[in-house]
This record gives structure tokens, sequence and C-alpha cells, in this order.
């Protein structure tokens, strides 16, 4: 869970701030790129959803079958970039990239709901909504009231802002079993980590 809030979050910093992002390579790249890298994120936001279900499908038996899907997403690309590309460039390129990854994603889960009774979501990620909703509005409001020209050390600023209110959101409505687990784990790798480096100094002492 700590892990797909902060994809989710990086989702969010750069949909927010896409355009004063590609501004530090210019006024002209930014002005043709970010449309195409918002289609882009909505495209990973889709692939967030739905999680790594395509490993799933490889580590489950169902390597044929995910196989197969593979080569579908693959002629849909290939379809878009030729039909797409020529007519909108960049923005033709970002669509097809983003309908393949929702396709690939969407056949991907249907077919492992079907054989494996896979569920797409658990009530725990609906307290993404709170840490989410407000690191949006206060993203818009940094847009929308802040300075009009956004540098480096701006930008730095703002995401170390918005990620602290993220992840201060979501740890204040309670840690799920799964990340206390994770960092209990951790820490007694730490400590077995230093526990085993104190043996070897006194061994080496001796």
């Amino acid at each position: 869970r700590v892990s797909l809030g902060q994809h989710l979050f990086t989702v969010i910093f750069f949909f927010l701030f896409a355009e004063p992002l590609l501004s530090l390579y210019g006024t002209e790249f930014a002005a043709d790129g970010v449309y195409p890298l918002r289609v882009l994120l909505a495209g990973q936001l889709v692939n967030l959803a739905f999680g790594p279900v395509g490993n799933l499908m490889y580590m489950t038996g169902m390597e044929n079958q995910a196989l197969k899907l593979s080569v579908y997403q693959m002629i849909l690309t290939v379809i878009g970039f030729l039909t797409l590309v020529p007519s909108f460039g960049l923005a033709g390129a970002a669509w097809t990239i983003s309908a393949s990854v929702v396709f690939i994603n969407l056949a991907e889960f249907y077919v492992a709901r079907k054989e494996m009774g896979l569920r797409w979501s658990d009530a725990r990620y609906w307290r993404w909504i709170v840490p989410a909703s407000v690191s949006v509005a206060v993203g818009i409001a940094l847009n929308q009231f802040g300075p009009a020209h956004v540098g480096v050390a701006l930008l730095g600023a703002y995401v170390l802002l918005l990620y602290a209110l993220f992840h201060v959101l979501s740890f204040a409505q309670g840690i799920h079993d799964d990340d206390r687990d994770l960092f209990l784990n951790l820490r007694a790798q730490l400590l077995s980590a230093r526990l085993g480096a104190h043996c070897l100094c006194e061994v080496s002492s001796q």
C-alpha cells in the first residue's frame, strides 16, 4: 500500500505541475508536451489502479493467456501509431500508448477474475480518497495563486510539501496490518544487521 501510495502521489504531482516541469526544457517543449504528458499519466493511473495483474497471471499458470493478450496489445499499438500519429503527432502517440495500457489491464483483469475470482479493489484503498483530494486541492491552489514562474527550487519545495501532506493524512487514518508487518520486518532486519556488525567487530578486536 505504501508503494502504491507513492506512485499515486507521483501521478498527481506530474499531472498538476506538467507545464512548469516541462518548461524547464523550454516553453516550446512545454507547449507541445503538456497535453500528451497528461494523457500518458491518465493511462498510468489506470495501470496503477489495476496493479501487477499481468505479473500475477505469469506466476499462476496463465502464461498463454497473458502472452496472447500481449500480442493483441502490440497489434493495437501498431495500428494506433499508423493511424493516429500521422494526423495528431505526439498527442496521437500518447493516446495510442494510453489506450494500449487501458486495454491490457482490462483484458488481463477480466481473465484473472474469470479464472481466479480476483477482486479489483479492497476497502482499505478508499482511505486514499482524502489524502489524494487534499493534495490535488493544494496543488491546484499552488498553481493558481503561486508565483507565475516556477523554477527547480520551488518545484522541489512543492513536491516535498505535497508528499508530506499526502502521507501524513494517509497515515493519520491508521496504518494497515500489511504496512505494520512491513515496517516491523524492516526494523528486525536492521537490528539483525547491526547485531551482526557488532559481533563481527568484537571478533575482530579479539
